[in-house]
């Protein structure tokens, strides 16, 4: 995974390339947000289509988070606790960890408050 920086808070443009063929696999501009180095999957914020996805490394496989539908332009910090609500600056690097994956399930833990988000069936 290659990224290109342009200072603190700005978007990056990242290529994912296999080492064996040199192919482009993933190219997107946006943020890193969490990896998980014993999965091979990483979390990342694409900024150009506006979706929050896993992509499995292993098995070539990007999965959308489907969270962005959470996000909801009434959010206010008054109202976070709501289970349905996320601020925006809630999809970040410090605020998004991979809990746990297997076969069948992700468990991704998101927002100030760590609601839980649980993938199944991803075979």
């Amino acid at each position: 995974l290659f990224l290109r920086a342009f200072g603190g808070g700005n978007p990056q443009i990242f290529t994912l390339i296999r080492k064996i063929d040199g192919k482009n696999i993933l190219n997107f501009e946006g943020f890193l947000l969490d990896y998980d180095d014993k999965n091979e999957s990483f979390i990342y914020r694409d900024i150009n289509n506006k979706t929050t996805n896993i992509f499995d490394v292993k098995d070539n496989i990007n999965y959308d988070l489907k969270i962005d539908n959470l996000i909801l332009k009434s959010c206010s910090s008054k109202n976070i606790e709501n289970d349905d609500c996320l601020n925006s600056y809630e999809i970040s690097s410090e605020h998004v960890k991979i809990h746990k994956i297997t076969k069948k399930e992700v468990v991704i833990k998101i927002g100030l408050e760590y609601k839980t988000i649980v993938l199944k069936n991803l075979e």
